[in-house]
């Protein structure tokens, strides 16, 4: 993760992504943006841009926007 807030988070990866793809993760986000003390928080989110340029590595950057917070990393 290269950097995440309350609505989103940028984060690059070898995998082949595609604005407006859905995708479910788990973060680990700080305390005071969660305002939970779990260090864990499982999301679902949506693909809303991509770096143009690879990473040194091969990697491509994304931005994700979060559109809901799921309780367990269950998406159920």
């Amino acid at each position: 993760m290269l950097n995440i807030s309350r609505g989103g988070f940028y984060f690059a990866t070898s995998a082949p992504l595609q604005v407006g793809m859905p995708i479910e993760a788990t973060l680990r986000m700080p305390s005071d943006l969660t305002g939970s003390t779990h260090e864990e928080t499982h999301c679902r989110a949506r693909v809303v841009h991509v770096r143009n340029q690879p990473y040194g590595d091969g990697r491509i950057g994304f931005g994700a926007e979060i559109e809901a917070f799921l309780p367990n990393g269950n998406s159920k």
